[in-house]
């Protein structure tokens, strides 16, 4: 896995990575066949088996991207977090225009969900969203709509192979720098530049308006 990623912005701390998933689950997933390279976006679940990292999801059958995965196993996934533009207005020193912004890089291999366990995997990835809205929908339902619908899909697993987040929020500029950059965003009408606000007061140990 190689990506540009300096080490004031990197983490490899396992249950943060986790926690980044849970929060932004939804994936970008890469596969490269010769000179081609397929691109998908798809919802993610990420357990912790034997200090191994899975995560579950499921391709459409229609998606032409599944194919090739069933011939080239091997993936590259991206999860993204908070983004914003930074003024170097904001800082002490001279500076230039950047972006602060959150990302997990991961490399994985798909296995596919034998027809035994396509159910329980599917109602467990099912249930771990739906709960999040207070929903009782289930997967395991018999009626003919979902079930048609269920007939469409495939349920994966990726083994998890290597890991590697990158919180670029401002750590490598000054203390005051980071304030008043993490202030500026959290003044902001921009839902997105207080998330981004929020990240930095947590990665750099910053206290709210201080």
């Amino acid at each position: 896995m190689r990506f540009y990623n300096p080490s004031a912005f990197r983490t490899n701390n396992v249950d943060e990575l986790l926690k980044f998933i849970e929060d932004n689950p939804l994936a970008t997933v890469i596969t490269s066949k010769g000179d081609e390279t397929f691109v998908s976006h798809l919802p993610m679940v990420a357990t912790l088996n034997d200090d191994k990292i899975i995560l579950t999801s499921h391709f459409s059958k229609a998606n032409p991207h599944l194919a090739i995965c069933h011939e080239v196993p091997d993936v590259y996934l991206v999860f993204h977090g908070v983004s914003s533009s930074v003024t170097p207005t904001l800082y002490s020193e001279s500076g230039v225009p950047t972006w602060n912004y959150s990302v997990v890089h991961l490399r994985g291999t798909i296995r596919f969900v034998e027809a035994d366990h396509f159910d329980r995997d599917l109602e467990e990835m099912t249930r771990h969203f739906e709960d999040q809205r207070g929903s009782s929908f289930t997967s395991t339902s018999n009626d003919s709509y979902i079930a048609s619908m269920k007939r469409g899909i495939e349920v994966i697993k990726i083994d998890v192979a290597d890991i590697e987040g990158k919180f670029k929020l401002s750590q490598n500029r000054a203390l005051e720098d980071r304030i008043a950059v993490a202030n500026f965003l959290n003044k902001s009408n921009d839902f997105q530049d207080k998330r981004t606000a929020a990240e930095m007061i947590r990665v750099n140990r910053l206290e709210e308006g201080q």
